[in-house]
């Protein structure tokens, strides 16, 4: 995993994807690893049939047992 970390910390913006704004544990990390360093995150989310980019709002983290469904995330309505 500090690979990904190491990777995200070089990047200059973070962009990922969720399932029903529902991400694991390791993107989970991704994100608050790039928060951390102050390198903007995006959400890539389909709305009316496209896909678009979304500026992150938070990531909480809903079930610490749960890997795959370990946290939720919550976008700014802002479209990029």
């Amino acid at each position: 995993m500090s690979l990904f970390l190491k990777a995200v910390r070089e990047s200059d913006l973070l962009i990922f994807s969720t399932n029903n704004n529902i991400v694991g544990k390791g993107v989970y990390q991704e994100v608050k690893t790039a928060l951390k360093y102050k390198i903007p995150v995006f959400v890539l989310e389909k709305c009316n049939s496209k896909y678009s980019f979304y500026e992150l709002k938070s990531i909480k983290i809903i079930n610490e047992k749960d890997w795959t469904n370990y946290a939720r995330t919550e976008i700014l309505p802002d479209i990029l």
